[in-house]
Parts: structure tokens; sequence; C-alpha cells
């Protein structure tokens, strides 16, 4: 089930916070590929300020400092990094992924995890499950749908909208 954020649809992912910001960086880059965007994370790690947010998921409200939020449809953003494995595109929620700030030195840790299906068992991810997101930060920033980036206002709502991914297959499909 596609997600819909603050008037865009995603299918796979969409989030705010460190992966957004280094989304842009990696946008203004000729070079493309895995190790120039892990370059550019590398760069960016060491200044990278977490932020606050007020968070209401299904009506029940949070307050979390987090490194990032990501919002899945699916478990992975791509290259197999996995930031909630149990996400499912067939569930009919989004896992709110609140990545917590983390000392420095646990960064490789944290993209280890990620790589190895286990970035829900650190004591820096939360997992929240919910259909209807409202996300309220100080000011308005960089965010990413689906790995591109954008910027978006301080407050963003993201919602699953059931049954309005469209397929078309060929003549050879059955079911």
């Amino acid at each position: 089930m596609p997600g819909k954020w603050t008037g865009s649809g995603f299918f796979n992912m969409a989030g705010m916070g460190f992966d957004a910001h280094i989304s842009q960086v990696f946008a203004q880059k000729t070079k493309r590929g895995f190790i120039t965007y892990f370059k550019s994370a590398l760069q960016e790690i060491i200044s990278y300020k977490s932020q606050s947010y007020h968070m209401e998921i299904d009506g029940k409200q949070y307050d979390r400092d987090a490194f990032m939020l990501s919002f899945a449809n699916s478990s992975q953003y791509g290259n197999n990094a996995h930031v909630s494995p149990q996400a499912s595109v067939q569930d009919g929620l989004l896992d709110v992924c609140v990545i917590k700030p983390f000392p420095l030195y646990r960064f490789p840790e944290m993209g280890l995890r990620m790589f190895t299906k286990t970035a829900d068992k650190s004591s820096f991810v939360e997992i929240i499950r919910g259909k209807k997101i409202q996300i309220k930060r100080k000011a308005a920033g960089p965010a990413h749908i689906d790995g591109e980036p954008q910027t978006i206002g301080a407050t963003a709502e993201i919602k699953v909208v059931p049954l309005s991914l469209k397929v078309i297959v060929g003549r050879q499909y059955s079911r």
C-alpha cells in the first residue's frame, strides 16, 4: 500500500533527518553509486545535529529527539540497507522508524545493523506503526520521498492510501 506525504505519493520510504540531508547532498554530486553516498555520509555525520520532533501517530502523541525519522512501507532503502526489517507493503501500516541520537563511535554499528537486518534490535531504534502520521519540527528542512530530496515545511502529514497503486500488466499475467 503506497503512502502519501503532504501532497506527494511514495511507495517505499520517506524520511527526514540525516538520511534526507544526505539525499540532498548526494543529489548535488556528479558521481553516483553507493561509494559516493557512503563518502557523503561519512563527511556529513561529524557536523550533523539531531532534531526534536512532535509526532501524532493514529491519535497518540510522541515527542522524540531523532537523528532521523524514516516512514517505511517496506523494509529497505535500497542497496540491501534495511531500516525496518519487519515493515511490509501488505499490512496497511507504515513503520515510523525513530533513529535516536547515538554516539559518533556507534555509527559503524548502526550502518552494519542496517545491512544485517537487525536495525530494529538496537536500543537507538524505536519503531511505531500507524496509518496516519503528523510530524512537527522547529523549522522547514530536508526530506526525501523514495530517496528523492526535497524541502518541506515544519509540519508534514504522512498516511497510508489503500488500493492506490495501479499496476500495468501484460497479456501473460494470470491471477
